[in-house]
């Protein structure tokens, strides 16, 4: 029992902290994201939040991972729904996801700046590699789902859920690229581009023509992204 607690405080100060860090992200924007401003605001030793994090990019995974479990768990409650096809589950999956993320608003912006900083790249690969690795079962699940339906025709279920995933995050990076951009009309068509041959390159991964567009452009409009 005493080590159940203490894990909950373990946890309950960790979150403490990334809640913290996360405040000073949205509010002061990157440059006032440093260990040092956040112990002063806290009123933390660096003996203490070592105890929690390893470094600043350790932090920064932890505010990521933070705001990405939301989705995460969206997501699998959206496959888990017995009550909607898996052309709309799948439609979903990028759809609800988006909308969350529009959801941001500004601080989206900031948060892409942080991430996509040259000093961070090793963040950016590690956060990559987890949102593959925790959406692999969710799109396996869903795929595996539209063929027992008759809906998709896919023989290699795992290694069509990976190469979806991965062109997924590349595109998720191309788009942030843009947000982060002067709006160049060159890029934006570019990226428009982008967005419709990833559309038809999963639907004939899928052997799906119907399924529905996955970016929605009124809700990337709407965020201030396109």
């Amino acid at each position: 029992m005493a080590r159940i607690r203490k894990d909950e405080e373990y946890n309950t100060k960790r979150t403490e902290i990334i809640q913290a860090s996360l405040k000073i992200l949205l509010e002061e924007g990157y440059d006032k994201f440093g260990v040092n401003h956040l112990l002063r605001v806290m009123d933390m030793s660096k003996g203490a939040f070592f105890h929690y994090f390893k470094s600043k990019n350790d932090l920064l995974e932890g505010v990521l991972e933070f705001l990405s479990q939301p989705i995460i768990d969206n997501m699998i409650s959206i496959m888990e729904n017995p009550n909607i096809s898996a052309i709309e589950k799948f439609s979903r999956l990028y759809q609800d996801t988006a909308s969350i993320k529009v959801a941001y608003g500004e601080g989206l912006e900031m948060l892409s700046q942080a991430l996509y900083m040259e000093c961070n790249k090793p963040v950016l690969n590690n956060v990559i590699d987890r949102t593959i690795k925790a959406c692999q079962p969710i799109y396996e699940a869903v795929i595996k789902e539209g063929n027992i339906a008759g809906v998709f025709d896919v023989k290699y279920v795992h290694g069509t859920a990976y190469h979806i995933l991965a062109m997924t995050v590349r595109l998720n990076q191309a788009i942030a690229e843009y947000m982060l951009s002067d709006h160049d009309d060159v890029f934006k068509d570019q990226l428009i581009e982008k967005i419709d041959t990833f559309e038809f390159i999963v639907q004939t991964s899928l052997n799906c023509p119907h399924l529905k567009p996955l970016y929605d452009f009124t809700i990337l409009k709407k965020g201030g992204i396109l």
